[in-house]
């Protein structure tokens, strides 16, 4: 894909062997996740940024501008950030971002078995390993469906501590 895929890689690759390509218009993967569960990306009054970034990268260095990601009025997409869930987590809350911050996991998006999880980003970690989730996953932070007046679909499971289920 042209986001955080090789597809400038392999374009180079296919015309350096002298083999015409036709590139098909599409949308993003974080697009099409957020649609598939009504997630709304931004929001005329409070989230006028959306930022995609990679959770993994080959150098194995997570090089962000995590100020940026952390601050109010921020959200953004995490892709191929499931295994790296727990070092996301805790650069975020370094750069101030809080406990709370409502984080939203769609695996298998837009795909018969695709399932979604609403949980913070203190719980993130926990909520990705009692849920079992492995990817490919989009990994949503700063967005929440009450923001919008909207209700969180029924497919979206939601994931609270046990100690906050009292």
């Amino acid at each position: 894909g042209f986001v955080f895929g090789r597809a400038a890689e392999e374009m180079a690759a296919v015309r350096a062997a002298g083999i015409d390509i036709e590139i098909v218009p599409g949308i993003t993967a974080a697009h099409a996740c957020a649609a598939s569960i009504a997630l709304p990306l931004t929001l005329r009054e409070s989230v006028r940024q959306f930022s995609l970034v990679t959770g993994a990268t080959a150098d194995g260095d997570l090089d962000l501008d995590w100020a940026a990601l952390a601050a109010p009025g921020q959200a953004f997409a995490i892709y191929m950030g499931v295994r790296t869930a727990r070092v996301l987590r805790q650069r975020l809350l370094a750069a101030g971002a809080s406990v709370a911050l409502p984080m939203v996991v769609v695996e298998n998006g837009t795909r018969a078995n695709e399932r979604a999880l609403a949980t913070s980003l203190g719980e993130l970690v926990d909520a990705i390993a009692a849920f079992g989730i492995k990817g490919p996953a989009i990994i949503f932070g700063g967005l929440a469906w009450q923001d919008a007046n909207l209700t969180m679909p029924d497919k979206v499971h939601v994931y609270r501590a046990p100690a906050d289920c009292a």
